[in-house]
């Protein structure tokens, strides 16, 4: 199989579960074709890119421009020049939304470039957003095959709180829509998305990357907390700062990591100065992959504070959750999203509201205090993790949904081109 990965950024150390289906889907011999917007700065990269040769399969797209006026004019030009490669497009050209897919530099630089590629069984848009130009494309005629389009979080919460009909021509045209959690799913399918062609299909984990190791407070020395986050406002990182702080007036001997950098980096260093734990926080910014299993290995509890934005944003369902999960670190984590599906309290972890330090304190101290729960409890998380997002399966899964769509794709142009013939010899016979 053929097929193309349409992307925002590649590749981005946040976004391992991307790669983990390139490079599953390389393993199971399908040619994986890379297309992205943008090119993001490798300082911290996955060494999958370079041991799978990424870089060679990646495609980037021209930079849209930032003036209006400029982007009209270039988009027009690069328009016209794709049309007159391929006759009779405009007549396919039946509204705005078809129009606009030729009016944006980068998506006709895109179509372009799959027309070059000789087409694809497949091609999968990583975030809905993406999948609404691809849409596009498909509507004017010069996106060949069928239209997968992953959903993972502010692609759904914020958009369809914008505009609830934002996806409604993407729901016309895509053949298959992926969120990654039943919460997602809910919001999609409220929005209009037709309900047969929308699987939930999560993120995996690589468990051989993430080994189970049972866990325990230490004999001497601080308590040490983790939390994998952006540093944006929907991580909440803010909230487990002020938990810490509450944990130390407590007279709890704790430290606090975050792997990740972002745009409130200084925020979240101002609070912890002036709570006077400047000391017992330290935000490490990016990691690679071997530091972020070097701290979930040396990690006493994991934290994630994950909030609802401002502007509507949710956690689809953090991967960073899932690993921590998977190799035996307990788990407090906030309510919002699909982060239920996978925290139950009491069972594969403990779950708190959000916005709430102290709750978050209190089931730290909970799991300090009652250290005889962490073997159930973390074992319980490991094998939800091995039952339902062992990206092996996960990617199994993945192929056979494509394959699916490629042979439909496959009898549906056979049945036309069947039609057509009868048509021809219909029109010889009666003339």
């Amino acid at each position: 199989m053929k097929v193309a990965f349409i992307t925002g950024a590649f590749p981005l150390i946040s976004e391992t579960f991307v790669l983990g289906q390139i490079t599953g889907l390389l393993d199971r011999g399908v040619d994986v074709h890379i297309f992205s917007y943008e090119q993001p700065s490798r300082a911290v990269c996955h060494p999958d890119v370079a041991e799978y040769r990424l870089m060679e399969r990646t495609s980037y797209l021209p930079a849209r421009l930032k003036s209006r006026g400029l982007r009209r004019l270039h988009g027009a030009l690069a328009g016209s020049r794709f049309c007159v490669r391929m006759p009779g497009l405009l007549k396919s050209i039946r509204s705005w939304e078809t129009l606009r897919g030729l009016l944006d530099t980068p998506s006709c630089s895109l179509a372009e470039r799959l027309r070059q590629e000789g087409g694809f069984d497949v091609v999968h848009a990583q975030f809905g957003l993406l999948g609404i130009k691809a849409a596009r494309l498909k509507a004017a005629g010069v996106l060949r095959g069928p239209l997968v389009t992953s959903f993972r979080g502010g692609d759904t919460t914020i958009a369809l709180l914008r505009n609830p009909r934002v996806y409604h021509h993407l729901f016309h045209w895509g053949d298959l829509f992926l969120p990654v959690s039943r919460f997602l799913r809910s919001r999609l399918l409220a929005c209009g998305c037709p309900a047969d062609r929308i699987v939930v299909q999560h993120s995996g984990v690589n468990l051989g990357e993430f080994p189970f190791q049972q866990r325990g407070l230490p004999p001497r020395g601080a308590i040490s907390l983790l939390c994998i986050a952006r540093l944006v406002e929907v991580k909440g990182v803010q909230y487990v700062i002020e938990a810490l702080s509450l944990l130390r007036q407590r007279g709890f001997d704790v430290r606090l990591t975050v792997l990740g950098d972002g745009p409130l980096r200084a925020e979240c260093e101002g609070l912890a100065s002036f709570l006077g734990i400047g000391d017992r926080v330290v935000l490490q910014g990016d990691c690679s992959r071997a530091r972020v299993r070097h701290f979930l290995e040396q990690s006493h509890i994991f934290v994630c504070p994950s909030i609802i934005g401002s502007d509507g944003a949710q956690e689809g369902m953090p991967n960073a959750v899932k690993e921590a999960m998977a190799c035996g670190l307990p788990v407090v984590a906030t309510d919002t999203g699909g982060i239920g599906e996978i925290v139950r309290d009491g069972v594969t972890g403990h779950l708190v509201p959000q916005k709430d330090p102290g709750a978050i304190a209190d089931a730290v101290e909970r799991l300090v205090r009652s250290p005889e729960s962490w073997t159930v409890m973390c074992r319980n998380a490991r094998r939800m993790i091995e039952e339902q997002f062992d990206n092996r399966r996960l990617n199994d899964r993945l192929v056979h949904l494509y394959r699916n769509l490629a042979a439909k794709a496959l009898a549906g142009r056979a049945e036309l081109w069947e039609d057509e013939a009868h048509r021809d010899l219909d029109m010889e016979m009666n003339p």
